[in-house]
Formats: structure tokens, sequence, C-alpha cells
């Protein structure tokens, strides 16, 4: 036999094996037509379309002076998602955050950062998550976050614009009259003061007088004498401001012809 017929067989015995392993493999119906161009080039490709989303990014939320929280975010929207309304829900102390009821408030924009402020009040837990309405595929669709979490607390410091210390020489006292701002409320205001016959506090105890109003008195001052003193005030967070402090303290002495009272500022101190 020749070598061609040879190879000709070979070749005809092989596209016979493939057929049969067809059957075996995809078991087509039987008295179906088999489609050996599909068979032998069974690589094909679909095309696939991306569905349009939104997203959100840069979280975060601080509490503002007046205790209310600011929540600033950015949303990032996919080609084709068109954004239409971005919308900060909150809900306040409540025991059941997943079950309780929000209250809506709009977020707006400006350079693409998003920004909402919750009324809260120092003390509150908020919980909140944001809300995206935005049109896809002509279809208006919704994007939520998850539920986020935050005690609002007081951080900011009070300020002592002043402290005035005036010395009544008949009555042995120093009055010091405090004018103190803070954002929320003081809540005790502080005089740490030490006395001495001369001018030396280096190794001084100071004695701590403190109430929750102004002015606050000292007795028995001795004329002549010199006075050293640094002053607190505190929030009702805890929040502390001082004037003057233990290593620099105020001086005065107690002299009836010197002219008071004193006034000294945060520019002193």
């Amino acid at each position: 036999m020749k070598k061609s017929m040879q190879n000709w067989i070979v070749a005809g015995f092989l596209v016979l094996l493939l057929v049969a392993g067809y059957f075996i493999v995809a078991k087509p119906n039987i008295g179906s037509v088999v489609d050996l161009n599909n068979i032998l080039n069974s690589n094909t490709t679909e095309e696939q379309t991306s569905e349009p989303t939104v997203a959100v990014e840069n979280l975060s939320a601080a509490v503002n002076a007046d205790a209310s929280v600011a929540v600033t975010f950015v949303v990032v929207a996919s080609e084709g998602a068109e954004v239409q309304n971005v919308s900060v829900y909150y809900a306040l102390n409540v025991a059941d955050p997943a079950n309780a009821t929000y209250t809506a408030v709009q977020a707006t924009e400006n350079n693409k950062t998003y920004t909402a402020t919750i009324p809260t009040q120092y003390g509150d837990v908020v919980y909140y998550y944001i809300e995206v309405m935005y049109l896809a595929n002509n279809e208006t669709k919704t994007y939520k976050t998850d539920v986020y979490s935050l005690t609002v607390k007081d951080t900011f410091d009070p300020v002592i614009n002043s402290v005035s210390i005036d010395y009544n020489a008949t009555a042995q006292t120093f009055t010091i009259s405090f004018n103190a701002t803070d954002n929320d409320a003081i809540a005790e205001y502080i005089v740490h003061y030490a006395g001495n016959s001369v001018n030396d506090f280096a190794n001084v105890t100071f004695s701590i007088v403190n109430s929750t109003t102004s002015p606050i008195t000292l007795s028995n001052i001795t004329e002549g004498n010199y006075y050293a003193f640094w002053f607190e005030v505190k929030d009702l967070s805890g929040n502390t401001a001082m004037l003057f402090n233990e290593t620099s303290p105020l001086i005065l002495q107690a002299n009836a012809s010197s002219t008071w009272p004193v006034t000294v500022s945060s520019e002193s101190g």
C-alpha cells in the first residue's frame, strides 16, 4: 500500500474518533445535525457590560463647637451613573439602630465633596448613614452605606479672656474675678495661690480654691506680703484653660497704696 494512502486512512480514522468523542461527551439529540465547524471552533467571546454604580469614599464626621456633627464625604459615580440626590439619615440615642426611625438631612456639594450637618447635643450618640439616588440606564436607583455611630463630645477648650484681682486692705481679702468663655459652659473656676514675706516662690506649695461661680475671695491676706497666683477654668466636659502656671506665676504685693484692681489677660500669661 502506498504511503499516501496510509496517511489518508490515518486522517480518516482521527476524524471518526473526534466525532465519536463528541457523541460520548456532548450527547446530542439523535437525529440532529452535527455541526463539525462548531465543534472544531468552540472558542467564542461574549461581550460583557458593567452596571453603572456609585460609591461613598473619604467619609468623616466631626463635632462642631455648637455640638452639631458635620458629616463630609465624596460620592464617586462610574460611567453611566448620574447622581440625582444625596442625603444623610440620622437617629439619636436609639436602643436598636437597625430598626430605628431615621431623619433625613440634605447634603450640599462643593467641589465634589458633600457635607451635611446633624443637629445634636453633647452626650448624644448619633447613628447615621448616607443615601445616594442616581440614574443608571434610564432607571432611578438607590445606594446606601452601612450605619455609623459617633458619641458627641466637647473637645473645645474654654478661654480665659482676663482675670481681675482686687485687694481690700481693711478686710484683708483678695477678690478674683474671671472673664472666661466656652462653647458650652464653664463648670469650675480655680485659683492657685501662695503667700510669702519675700518675693521668692521657688520652693512654695500652692493652695487651691475652686468655685462654680466667679468671683472667688481669698481671706487672711497680710499687708506687705507677696502673693503668687495662677488660674484655671474647666468646662462641663473637663476641658481646661490656664492663665500663668506654677513655674511662671503672677506675683503681686498686698499693698494698700497700690492701684487696684489689677487686670491680666491671656496675653499677659
